[in-house]
């Protein structure tokens, strides 16, 4: 079983939908659209050899796990495609390809921005600021 995306948007249970591809060994009966299956998805702590983002951050389109790079020189957004791993309890995933360490990557509005549309970082309060008022 290979992880091959994860819906931003979680439900009223703060849950989010993940899609997982599935391969059968030959000779099992295989899925069909409308059956019912129960996976069980044990987080482990092994080492983690990508890159970890945020869930908001990956989004599916057109079928593939994707980010949105964004480019600090001009202020426009990339679309990414990339290899989600690992999804851990904190609300992060692992990527194993398709961003690098030093890469900043969208993590509001992901299903509204468009290939190339100017974005402004919104900056973080200190710890200081209190409520980020100042």
């Amino acid at each position: 079983m290979e992880l091959s995306g994860i819906d931003p948007k979680a439900n009223l249970n703060q849950l989010h939908l993940i899609y997982l591809d599935v391969a059968t060994k030959e000779g099992n009966m295989l899925l069909t659209p409308g059956m019912v299956v129960n996976v069980t998805v044990k987080q482990t702590s092994e080492n983690n050899q990508g890159i970890n983002v945020p869930l908001r951050a990956i989004f599916n389109r057109e079928g593939k796990t994707c980010v949105w790079k964004f480019n600090r020189s001009d202020s426009t957004v990339t679309l990414q495609e990339v290899s989600a791993d690992k999804i851990f309890g904190d609300g992060y995933a692992s990527i194993l390809w398709g961003v690098e360490p030093n890469d900043e990557v969208i993590i509001a509005g992901v299903n509204k921005i468009k290939e190339g549309q100017k974005v402004k970082p919104i900056q973080t309060p200190s710890k200081t600021n209190e409520g980020g008022i100042l």
